[in-house]
C-alpha cells in the first residue's frame, strides 16, 4: 500500500507518541512550551472532508463536512488515553462552512443544497436530551450561480453585545432572501472605472459585479439583516477584539501576482460603511483610493481561512492577546499583533504554526481547556483535529517582538471615539447631522474622513448641496464631490468646476491622486466632460507628468489616457521606457491600449516592442494572459496602414521567449563568504553602511543579484519568499548576509520545502500549495511561482522536510565586493 503521508502528516521525525499524554504529538514549528497533538483522524469515506469548527457549552466541539453532515466531538482530557468520541447529528442539515454556538442554539451556515438550500440556520435541542431536533431556517441567502459554489457562505460571529450576530460571505455568495434590511453602506455601489477593464483570462469571476464580498449583522432570530461592509473578495472568517473591534483576513487572486493591480492576502480592520475595493479582472482599486480602505497588515501569498483572538486560552501575552489567522494553501497559522493607530489599527504578522502540508480550515478556542482546536480538511482532503496547548506556567509572560508604539495611545483611543460618533451616523437624519459631519471631511486621519464621507451621503443631498457650492478648503472639497458624484443626478460641469478650481499644483502627492480620483468619480458618475474641459484639464495634468511618484504617475496616465490631450501618447511612452518597476509598465501599456489615435508610426513600434519585455517578467498564471489582452486591445486601434507597416513586429512577437531570470548576466566575481565580508558577527548596521559608496546603485543591484524575482521591497517584486522591507530591523548585518550566502543553513518555518518521493520513484520536491481533488500541488521552482506539479494521492510513497533551501546559493557571486556593500546598504535603507 503506497504511504499518503499528505494525508497522517507523519513528516520524517515531526511526529511523536507519548502515552502518557494520549495522543500523537507533533512539530508544527511552535513558539517553545507549546506542543500540538492529533485528537482526531476523520475516517474521509464515512465522515467527509470537514471544512469548520465550533465549540459548544460542554467544550465539545461541532464539525461540518463540506459535503456532507455535521457531527460533535468530544474531546480527550490532556493527560488521559482515552480516545475522541465521534457523533453524527442525525438532522437533515450540513454542507455547513460556518458554525457558532450561542445562547443555546447552533447556528449554521448553510453554502450548498443540505436542507432547503444556501442560508442561516437555526438547530436547538428542544426537548433536552442533550440531542438537537429542531431545525429553523432564519434566512435563505440566494446565490447568483449554482449552491455550494466557492466564495460564498461563510463564518458566523456572535457581536460583541452576544446579542447579535456578523454574518460573513465572500464575493459569490449573493445576497439574503429578499436582500439586505438596512445598510451602513450607501447603496450606490459600482464599478466605477474610468477606462474599460480587462477581465480575468480565464474568466474567473468575470461576471461578479460589486458590492463583492460583504459582511451583515442581524439579530438572533435572524429577522433584520443590515449590511455593514462590502469590497472584499473572499473573507472566510472574522474576529472581535475586546474594543469590540471586527477583523477579517480577505484572500488575494495569486494568478495576477506581478500585475499592478495585484493584491496580497490581508487582514483589514472591519468599519462602518467600509468599501475595500475588490473588482473583477484588472479592476481592483488601489489602496490609495480615497472611495475605499486600505489593509491593516498585508501578508503575502495564501489562501485565507479560519481567524480568531487568543482570549479565550489560557496561553500568556502577548499570544493571549494576539489575532491568529489561518493559510490554507501554505499550511500556516500566523500570529497578528495589533496596535491602535490613529482611528484605526496597524499590525504585524508572524509565524505561529506551519507545517508542509497542514491544510488548516478552522481554528477554534475552547474556553473549558483553554486550548487552540483546528481542523485540516476542504475539497476532498483529509481530515485531521488537532490540539494546541500552552505547556509553560500558567500566567507566564513571554519576551516577544511587539510593535514600537507610534501613536499616544490617549490620541487613538481618542479617534477612535470620533471614528464611532461619525458612523453612528450612517443613516438617514436630519440636516442638523451635517454640521456634525462637514468639520471631519478634512480631517487628518484617513478612517475619520472616511467615516465622515459615508456619513455625509447617508444624509439627502439637498441638506449639504449649498454647502459644497461655497467650500474652498481641498481636502474637503474633494471628499465632498466624491460624495456628490457618487449620490447627486446632473451635477457634473458643477462638479468639475469646484474641482478644476483648486490649486492642483500647492497639493501634496497623495492629494493630487485623490483629486484624479474625484475626477475620475464625476466622469464615471455623472458623464463626460465638454471637449473644451477636457482639453484644458488635460493640459493642465500634462505638465504635472511624471510625477516620480508610482501611483500618482498611475493615476495621471489613467486620466490622460482617458482625456487623450495632444503629447499624451509620448509622455506615458517615455515613462514607459524609463521607469523599472514591471508592474509601473504593465500600468502604463494598459492604459496606452485605449488611446485609438494621435500616434506616429515610431511611437507604435516603441510600443509594440515593449511586449518584448513583457514576455520575460515572472509573475502569476493570469500575468501573460492580460499582457495579452493589452495587447490585442491595442492592435485593435490600428488601422489598415499601420498594421500593415508594423506586420513583422507584430509576428515577431508571437515567437515563443524565454523569462530572462538575470537581468544583466555576469560573470562569477568569486565564491563568497561571509567571513570574507562581514567577519565581526557583532558589525553594526552603521558600521556596513559607512562601507557602502553608492546606495542607491544598490537597487539595481538587487536586480542584478535577481533577488527581486522572490524578495519583495516596499511593495515591488516577488512574494513568494520573505518581504525585505525592514529586514534590517530584523537581522543583523551578520545575520541577513549569512542567510544570502547559506541559504540551506536556517531555513524559515514557513519557506521549508518537502520532498515528495513517488511510488515509481520520482522526487519532487518544493512548496506544496495546494490540496484536493485526490491529491496536492508542489511549487518547484520561486522563479516561475505560477508552475505547479501536480502529484496524484495514489502516487505518493513518501513525503519529508527539504533539508534544502528554494533560495539558489551563489546569488551575489557575480557581485563585486562593494557592490555587496552597496547592496546592503540600500536594504538598510528601506
Amino acid at each position: 500500500m503506497p504511504r499518503f503521508i499528505l494525508c497522517n502528516l507523519m513528516l520524517s521525525t515531526a511526529l511523536l507518541y507519548s502515552p502518557a499524554l494520549g495522543a500523537k504529538q507533533l512539530d508544527f514549528g511552535l513558539p517553545p512550551n507549546f506542543v500540538a497533538e492529533e485528537i482526531y483522524e476523520v475516517p474521509n469515506d464515512e465522515q467527509g472532508s470537514w471544512i469548520c469548527l465550533a465549540v459548544d457549552d460542554r467544550g465539545r466541539l461541532i464539525a461540518s463536512d463540506q459535503k456532507g453532515a455535521l457531527y460533535r466531538l468530544t474531546v480527550p482530557e490532556v493527560g488521559h488515553g482515552n480516545a475522541a468520541k465521534v457523533e453524527q447529528i442525525h438532522l437533515d442539515i450540513g454542507m455547513a462552512m460556518g458554525l457558532l454556538y450561542a445562547h443555546d442554539s447552533l447556528y449554521v451556515m448553510v453554502n450548498g443544497r443540505s436542507a432547503d438550500g444556501p442560508g442561516l440556520y437555526r438547530l436547538r435541542d428542544t426537548n433536552h436530551d442533550d440531542q438537537f431536533d429542531s431545525v429553523e431556517l432564519l434566512r435563505a441567502i440566494e446565490p447568483p450561480g449554482n449552491p455550494g459554489a466557492g466564495h460564498g457562505n461563510h463564518a458566523i460571529v456572535l457581536g460583541p453585545d452576544e446579542e447579535s450576530l456578523f454574518i460573513v460571505c465572500g464575493n459569490m455568495a449573493g445576497f439574503p432572501a429578499g436582500g439586505f434590511d438596512s445598510s451602513r453602506v450607501p447603496r450606490n455601489w459600482g464599478e466605477d472605472q474610468l477606462l474599460p477593464r480587462m477581465p480575468d483570462g480565464r474568466g474567473h469571476a468575470a461576471r461578479i459585479m460589486a458590492p463583492g464580498g460583504w459582511i451583515a449583522e442581524t439579530d438572533l432570530d435572524g429577522r433584520h439583516w443590515e449590511l455593514v461592509c462590502s469590497g472584499f473578495r473572499n473573507v472566510y472568517d472574522a474576529a472581535f477584539n475586546r474594543a469590540g473591534d471586527l477583523f477579517t483576513y480577505d484572500a488575494d487572486m495569486e494568478f495576477d501576482l506581478g500585475t499592478p493591480w495585484y493584491r496580497p492576502t490581508r487582514v483589514c480592520h472591519v468599519v462602518s460603511g467600509g468599501e475595500y475595493g475588490w473588482r473583477n479582472g484588472s479592476g481592483k482599486w488601489p489602496a490609495y483610493y480615497p472611495d475605499s480602505l486600505p489593509a491593516t497588515v498585508d501578508i503575502g501569498l495564501g489562501s485565507p481561512t479560519g481567524v480568531t483572538f487568543g482570549y479565550d486560552t489560557n496561553f500568556p501575552n502577548p499570544y493571549r492577546n494576539s489575532l491568529f489567522i489561518c493559510d490554507w494553501s501554505y499550511g500556516r497559522i500566523y500570529l497578528v499583533d495589533l496596535e491602535r493607530s490613529g482611528a484605526t489599527y496597524r499590525g504585524q504578522q508572524r509565524l505561529f504554526a506551519s507545517y508542509a502540508p497542514l491544510p488548516v480550515v478552522d481554528l477554534v478556542a475552547n474556553p473549558l481547556d483553554g486550548a487552540f482546536y483546528l481542523v485540516t480538511g476542504g475539497r476532498g482532503v483529509q481530515s485531521h483535529v488537532y490540539r494546541i496547548r500552552f505547556t509553560g506556567q500558567p500566567g507566564a509572560k513571554l519576551a516577544e517582538p511587539g510593535i514600537a508604539p507610534r501613536t499616544d495611545p490617549q490620541i487613538a483611543n481618542g479617534l477612535h471615539a470620533q471614528r464611532q460618533e461619525l458612523e453612528e451616523l450612517h443613516a438617514p437624519r436630519e440636516a442638523a447631522a451635517v454640521d456634525r459631519i462637514w468639520p471631519d471631511l478634512d480631517h487628518r486621519d484617513r478612517f475619520v474622513r472616511y467615516a465622515a464621507r459615508i456619513a455625509l451621503e447617508q444624509q439627502p443631498v439637498k441638506h449639504w448641496q449649498d454647502r459644497l457650492s461655497s467650500e474652498t478648503d481641498p481636502q474637503t472639497t474633494i471628499a465632498a464631490v466624491i460624495a456628490a458624484a457618487r449620490c447627486a443626478k446632473d451635477m457634473g460641469q458643477l462638479l468639475q468646476m469646484k474641482l478644476y478650481s483648486l490649486p492642483l499644483e500647492e497639493l501634496s502627492h497623495d492629494r493630487k491622486a485623490e483629486l484624479l480620483r474625484a475626477y475620475g468619480l464625476v466622469f464615471i458618475r455623472q458623464g463626460r466632460p465638454s471637449k473644451a474641459f477636457a482639453d484644458e484639464l488635460g493640459r493642465r495634468l500634462l505638465r504635472q507628468f511624471p510625477s516620480d511618484e508610482s501611483d500618482l504617475d498611475r493615476e495621471l496616465s489613467r486620466m490622460l489616457a482617458y482625456l487623450r490631450p495632444q503629447g499624451t501618447i509620448e509622455a506615458t511612452l517615455r515613462l514607459l521606457e524609463e521607469v523599472e518597476s514591471p508592474e509601473d509598465q504593465m500600468h502604463h501599456a494598459a492604459m496606452l491600449r485605449v488611446v485609438d489615435d494621435g500616434w506616429s508610426i515610431d511611437q507604435r513600434r516603441r510600443y509594440f516592442a515593449w511586449f518584448r519585455k513583457a514576455a520575460t517578467y515572472v509573475g502569476g498564471r493570469s500575468n501573460g494572459e492580460f499582457a495579452q489582452q493589452i495587447r490585442e486591445d491595442a492592435e485593435s486601434t490600428l488601422d489598415v496602414a499601420e498594421r500593415s507597416e508594423l506586420a513583422d513586429l507584430l509576428s515577431s512577437l508571437d515567437e515563443p521567449s524565454q523569462p530572462d531570470l538575470k537581468a544583466e548576466p555576469r560573470p562569477v566575481v568569486k565564491k563568497w563568504t561571509v567571513a570574507e565580508l562581514i567577519p565581526n558577527r557583532d558589525t553594526t548596521w552603521q558600521e556596513t553602511i559607512s562601507q557602502a559608496s553608492d546606495i542607491e546603485r544598490g537597487e539595481r543591484l538587487f536586480s542584478v543579484a535577481t533577488c527581486h524575482r522572490c524578495h519583495q521591497v516596499r511593495g515591488q517584486g516577488g512574494r513568494v519568499g520573505p518581504n525585505l522591507s525592514g529586514a534590517t530591523r530584523r537581522f543583523s548585518p551578520y545575520d541577513l548576509l549569512e542567510t544570502i550566502i547559506e541559504p540551506s543553513k536556517a531555513i524559515p518555518h514557513e519557506f521549508q520545502a518537502v520532498t515528495v518521493v513517488t511510488v515509481d520513484g520520482k522526487v519532487v520536491t518544493g512548496q506544496v500549495i495546494n490540496f484536493g481533488k485526490g491529491g496536492m500541488s508542489v511549487r518547484t521552482d520561486p522563479l516561475q511561482p505560477w508552475k505547479s506539479t501536480r502529484i496524484a494521492q495514489g502516487d505518493i510513497e513518501e513525503i519529508s522536510p527539504s533539508k534544502v533551501s528554494q533560495m539558489p546559493t551563489g546569488l551575489i557571486d557575480v557581485l563585486q565586493k562593494q557592490e555587496i556593500f552597496d547592496l546592503l546598504g540600500w536594504l538598510a535603507s528601506q
